[in-house]
């Protein structure tokens, strides 16, 4: 009976020191960027609706009434005055019409 006791005891303390010092991923990469990167929003010539929320918009969106140089699946910033500059191609907008972030 006794024996059973330290055996149990010691199967109990060998867990604990385990879970108390975890180094099996002491060497991964875990490096997360913390920012995202800036990008440019460049006045290419496109035009927004007036009226239009301010806000993002993918150029197949209403409210870019002339994508400029720009492309379909670029996401473009409007203002309510008809105001537009283009960020460049965004992943969402190119998954038209699956996905439709029009505001």
């Amino acid at each position: 009976m006794r024996f059973a006791s330290i055996a149990a005891i010691a199967s109990i303390v060998g867990f604990m020191s385990a879970a108390a010092n975890p180094v099996a991923n002491a060497d991964a990469d875990v490096s997360i960027p913390l920012e995202l990167e800036k990008r440019a929003c460049s006045y290419n010539g496109c035009k927004c609706k007036v009226g239009t929320r301010a806000g993002l918009y993918c150029g197949y969106c209403d409210a870019v009434t002339n994508s400029g140089s720009g492309l379909f699946s670029d996401v473009f910033q409007c203002n309510s005055k008809g105001g537009c500059c283009d960020y460049g191609p965004r992943k969402s907008c190119a998954k038209f019409p699956g996905f439709s972030p029009c505001g």
